[in-house]
């Protein structure tokens, strides 16, 4: 079991057998996702402010979107585990690169999902997201990464 760094408030971890068996249909390595309280105060579903994150979990596992979702457990979830790499501040200047995390991005966005949606919930998200980083003296990263 090895935690992997990088979420704002879930915890992700990375668990795996030692000793592989290539004869096992049963997943050798797994992510297991923690569930941390929302951002920014926002709640889903009256109660059940992670009931929005699983369904859409579940569809984009569904749809090959995101990583096969073996389970669903009330504070997480068990997903597939995939070897990988952050994507450095060089790679997101590669246009053909960033148009292709684009392109998935938006065909996720673009799925019929059976969630309440607001109007302006994308806007109202990045402005609550800006309140809420200069409430908390967040805008410093900004300076660190020249953005």
């Amino acid at each position: 079991v090895q935690r992997i760094s990088g979420g704002l408030t879930n915890q992700l971890y990375f668990c795996g057998i030692k000793n592989k068996s290539n004869e096992s249909d049963v997943p050798q390595e797994v992510a297991i996702r923690l569930y941390g309280p929302k951002t920014m105060g926002v709640v889903d579903c009256e109660g059940n402010e992670r009931l929005t994150d699983v369904i859409i979990s579940l569809i984009v596992s569904d749809n090959k979107l995101g990583p096969k979702v073996y389970g669903i457990f009330p504070t997480g979830q068990i997903q597939h585990y995939y070897k990988h790499r952050q994507f450095k501040p060089e790679e997101q200047k590669d246009p053909k690169l960033v148009a292709e995390v684009f392109q998935k991005l938006a065909r996720i966005h673009a799925m019929d999902v059976p969630i309440k949606r607001t109007n302006n919930g994308l806007f109202n998200e990045l402005d609550d997201c800006y309140k809420w980083m200069a409430d908390n003296n967040a805008t410093k990263m900004f300076d660190d990464y020249a953005c």
